[in-house]
């Protein structure tokens, strides 16, 4: 009997058997019943690291830590120093040392005594000078005044002729104006303190800026105002309010004995009859008046002399002038720095230097250079060349008449050649043998030197100081033992 089913549709299944057949032809997997990996390198015997638990103990010194980026270190801040803390350390300054021998037989600092003086003497200051100059912020704590038992000064010759101008001005009410130059450590800070101390003595009012770089650096605050003339300066509130505070406190003898004689447009109600004192005071006590007190002030001390109201002579001494002969570090609303002429403080003392605002009672007013962190002035350095070489040409030299002229291929501020016009240079230079055998016949017996002052030991230190500088010489003297 013949089959119903072809031979040929049962070696081709159907689609409708097709999956029960695959899976009765699906081959199983072969597994070994061993495995040839090690232990050691097989991922399945890994095991997860523990991680490691956070030390809370502190690191040791000199380790490196690495802080994560954001992360705000968990530390005590109270072995932190505040910074106003740190800036007085800084600025201290030692008037006195207990240690040291006391020096007997000498002669207190005036214009008297320096002018009668024989070369190579040494002065001492007056309580009521060092409270003074103390206050104006006169003393330098680089300056050596901690070795000695009472602050004292060298008279050298550049100090007779301060103290010779200052009683000239006492007699006749004229105005002197200089720049003060020299190498570093000659003693030019010194010399503008002997010149305060000799003002203060004589009655006069003494104005100091002792560092020109912080009106400069942008490190206080500051604000647009526009004058009557329609320029636009820049007040500096919080330092003027300072410098308030110290021309109040080192002039209350004579400022007190002082009182307005006009009105004013105050900020705040001020009687008629105050002292300028108490005017000052009032401008250190609030530092958003300030800069119009001391506009106020100044008006008033630059008035003319009269027998109802008595004005004295002006002494306004700025120490780091080419800090002020640049464009400072402040930015105007144009982003754009602000030269230093167009501070308000310094506007005022350059237009007193200048002789744009005249004193009709007289007085001196100094500009101090510096050489220990001096910036780059073109304009000054071309005016203290030029002074410096008309004043030690010949006069038979036949090229007396010929000045360093300015190099065309240098920017060179018209404002500061300008302001220094008719400003005379005083060129302070190291000492002579004999102004340095008296400082250390005076470290000798305040103990600070050991051994004989005799003319060898003399002439090798004057040598070794560069031919007298006084802070070289100083320092050969603190450090040589015997």
């Amino acid at each position: 009997m013949a089959s119903p089913i072809c031979l040929r549709c049962l070696a081709r299944p159907s689609a409708g058997n097709a999956p029960s057949l695959a899976a009765h032809l699906r081959i199983a997997p072969v597994s070994a019943s061993f495995s040839t990996t090690s232990a050691l390198t097989s991922s399945v015997g890994k095991k997860i690291p523990k991680k490691k638990p956070a030390s809370l103990a502190k690191p040791k010194k000199g380790s490196f830590v690495l802080a994560r980026r954001g992360s705000r270190s968990s530390g005590s801040t109270a072995s932190r120093k505040d910074p106003a803390a740190i800036r007085a350390q800084r600025k201290r300054v030692v008037l006195s040392n207990p240690n040291a021998l006391s020096v007997t037989d000498m002669q207190e600092l005036s214009v008297k005594n320096a002018l009668s003086s024989e070369e190579g003497t040494i002065l001492t200051l007056s309580n009521e000078s060092i409270d003074a100059l103390r206050s104006a912020e006169a003393f330098k704590h680089n300056q050596g005044w901690n070795l000695f038992r009472q602050p004292s000064t060298l008279v050298t010759n550049q100090a007779r002729e301060v103290a010779a101008l200052i009683e000239g001005i006492n007699q006749d009410r004229n105005t002197h104006k200089e720049v003060v130059v020299g190498d570093k450590g000659a003693g030019k800070s010194v010399l503008a303190l002997q010149a305060m101390a000799f003002a203060l003595q004589a009655g006069w009012v003494v104005i100091h800026i002792p560092e020109a770089q912080e009106l400069a650096l942008a490190h206080t605050s500051y604000a647009p105002m526009r004058t009557s003339q329609g320029e636009t300066l820049y007040t500096q509130p919080d330092y003027t309010a300072a410098l308030l505070s110290r021309i109040s406190k080192s002039n209350s003898a004579v400022l007190s004995k002082l009182s307005l004689s006009k009105s004013h447009a105050f900020p705040i109600p001020v009687a008629n009859n105050i002292s300028l004192a108490r005017l000052a005071d009032l401008g250190a006590s609030d530092a958003t008046i300030a800069p119009a007190i001391f506009a106020a002030l100044m008006t008033e001390l630059l008035l003319p002399s009269s027998a109802a109201h008595p004005r004295p002579p002006l002494l306004f001494s700025l120490d780091g002038l080419p800090h002020i002969c640049r464009p400072s570090k402040y930015l105007d609303r144009e982003a754009q720095p602000i030269h230093g002429f167009d501070l308000s403080l310094v506007n005022t003392f350059t237009s007193l230097l200048s002789g744009a605002t005249p004193l009709p009672n007289g007085g001196l007013v100094q500009g101090i250079d510096t050489n220990s962190n001096r910036p780059t002035t073109r304009a000054l350095d071309q005016h203290i060349q030029t002074a410096l070489e008309k004043s030690t040409s010949s006069p038979f030299s036949k090229v007396q008449g010929i000045t360093p002229f300015l190099s065309p291929y240098k920017g060179h501020d018209a404002r500061v050649l300008e302001a220094l016009r008719s400003v005379s240079v005083r060129h302070v230079q190291g000492v002579s043998r004999l102004e340095a055998r008296g400082v250390m016949e005076y470290y000798a017996r305040s103990g600070v030197m050991r051994g004989a002052v005799d003319e060898p030991r003399v002439a090798e230190a004057w040598t070794l100081a560069g031919g007298g500088v006084l802070g070289e010489l100083e320092g050969s003297l603190t450090r040589l033992r015997v």
